[in-house]
């Protein structure tokens, strides 16, 4: 019997930088929570941004943000891993590199989330729309991200590219294994957390809480920051358009978002439908 589900949210259960859940997947998350069923959704997204995508059933959810770098528990204080600012600033210098000087938008720029908001370095129109209406982030535009205070709490430094992240992934990668957790959040976003901040992780923290077994939880996902917590449930779900190492992780694929992919999976399985 499925007690927990977990989902990442963009190119996964929705559309990349949709900005609230359809009337579809409310009656979804409804009928789960009257049936006992834990819904935890495992985003890299921001807190309050999520929390307003998911605002009619907010109540009757789990949320694991930043890809695992903050955990809001029902009862408990929020459990928080930052980025040390040394980290911080060598990540931002290398996310610099890849991103136009200009003011025309070229399809990639950078955004840092910190426990103040999101923050936004001189951005063009189109990451200010993609931030603050697709991703529903309160944010902060800097005119340069070394306004922000050595003391910051930095959850997450995040990089956008339209044409897929991967080549740069590849570039950085190297340069920054072992000291944080950069990893690729679906074909598009380039996140870095801290080195302990992982989706998985907090999977089990909450099925320790619950006292849930592996067996009895289904997960579902479309990037490399996903793979944690396929690998803490038996019933683990890969996008159909995925990378191919994420695929490999999984139990079973699932039709993209713009298909209802995860929507279909859990009533077929839950509910029988």
């Amino acid at each position: 019997m499925i007690k927990l589900i977990a989902t990442d949210v963009d190119d996964t259960l929705l559309p990349n930088a949709t900005p609230s859940i359809t009337p579809e997947i409310e009656d979804m998350i409804n009928r789960l929570y009257d049936k006992g069923i834990i819904f935890v959704v495992a985003t890299g997204r921001q807190y309050e941004g999520v929390k307003n995508t998911f605002l009619s059933v907010k109540d009757k959810i789990i949320f694991v943000c930043e890809n695992g770098a903050a955990i809001y528990l029902p009862g408990e204080e929020a459990i928080f891993k930052t980025i040390p600012m040394d980290y911080a600033r060598g990540i931002i210098r290398d996310y610099r590199k890849y991103r136009n000087r200009e003011k025309n938008w070229q399809g990639i720029d950078f955004l840092v989330s910190t426990s103040r908001g999101v923050f936004i370095e001189h951005p063009t129109k189109e990451f200010e729309h993609l931030v603050g209406v697709g991703m529903n982030y309160r944010y902060h535009v800097l005119d340069s991200f070394e306004e922000l205070e050595e003391d910051e709490q930095i959850f997450k430094i995040s990089l956008y590219s339209e044409d897929g992240v991967m080549p740069i992934f590849s570039d950085l990668a190297p340069r920054w294994r072992n000291k944080v957790n950069m990893c690729q959040g679906g074909k598009t976003w380039l996140p870095s957390m801290n080195i302990e901040a992982d989706k998985g992780v907090a999977i089990s923290r909450i099925a320790k809480k619950f006292n849930i077994k592996p067996e009895e939880m289904m997960a579902f996902g479309d990037g490399g920051n996903d793979i944690g917590m396929f690998k803490k449930v038996k019933y683990s779900y890969a996008a159909e358009n995925a990378e191919s190492f994420v695929k490999k992780e999984a139990f079973g694929i699932f039709e993209p978002a713009t298909k209802g992919g995860v929507y279909k999976v859990i009533m077929k399985t839950v509910f029988g439908e």
